[in-house]
């Protein structure tokens, strides 16, 4: 399997066993479409082979690289040689979050930002320039920042992004759906790049962005609903 599939496949490995929080579904969301850990990896991981740490390099060895980076619920990425620094396993990090209860508009405070992985899903809960990350080594804390830099997009109350997703790990060519928070609205939408040009898909966003602004404009965001919808091309 490709990169997309299996972090796809650990996704639903997660939700079999019922590790997702119900409560604060942006979690799932957050960790699936919006910043999958797989973004905050370094190109060189290691893997243990029984006596020792042994890297395995993205650049030539892409296929046993993007395993490492999506393993089991409960297994965590070593990303320095040493089991002193790793991307966190995703069981811990959803269970996490949910004890935590961040909301939109909370200050974070994090000590050890590690990969950068966890700063970014607060970061995108609570809202820009709320979350300060605090990291006492130099190349990890560099690592993160470009983790980071691909951040989404905002036009007044609105949060959006548009992904592309490879053909068998989505149903429909064209999907999209907005979550509603207490101080903003989150739209996502997901294309199939071999029927949708990344230009294309930029335009349709921007156009739904364009119509949530309006209904912005003539009423609060508690007054939306939440949606989801999808199209075939």
């Amino acid at each position: 399997m490709n990169l997309d599939e299996l972090h796809l496949a650990l996704a639903v490995a997660m939700a079999r066993r019922g590790a997702w929080p119900e409560r604060p579904a942006w979690i799932r969301e957050a960790a699936v479409e919006s910043l999958p850990p797989h973004r905050f990896a370094p190109q060189r991981v290691w893997r243990w082979d029984g006596h020792a740490y042994v890297p395995v390099d993205r650049d030539t060895d892409p296929a046993s690289w993007a395993g490492e980076v999506n393993p089991g619920p409960d297994t965590a990425t070593v990303t320095d040689g040493l089991p002193t620094s790793s991307l966190p396993c995703q069981a811990v990090v959803a269970d996490m979050l949910d004890s935590l209860l961040p909301e939109p508009g909370h200050r974070v405070l994090e000590l050890g930002k590690g990969t950068g992985w966890n700063a970014g899903l607060l970061g995108l809960r609570a809202g820009p320039g709320l979350v300060i990350s605090v990291e006492a080594d130099a190349g990890l804390a560099r690592a993160a920042r470009r983790g980071n830099e691909e951040e989404p997009r905002r036009r007044g109350g609105v949060l959006f992004r548009a992904r592309a997703l490879p053909r068998r790990s989505k149903e429909a060519d064209l999907q999209f759906v907005f979550i509603r928070y207490a101080l903003e609205l989150q739209l996502t939408l997901t294309y199939n790049s071999e029927v949708f040009t990344d230009e294309r898909a930029q335009g349709l966003l921007d156009k739904l962005c364009s119509i949530l602004d309006s209904m912005l404009e003539e009423r609060p965001i508690a007054g939306i609903p939440a949606c989801e919808g999808d199209a075939t091309a």
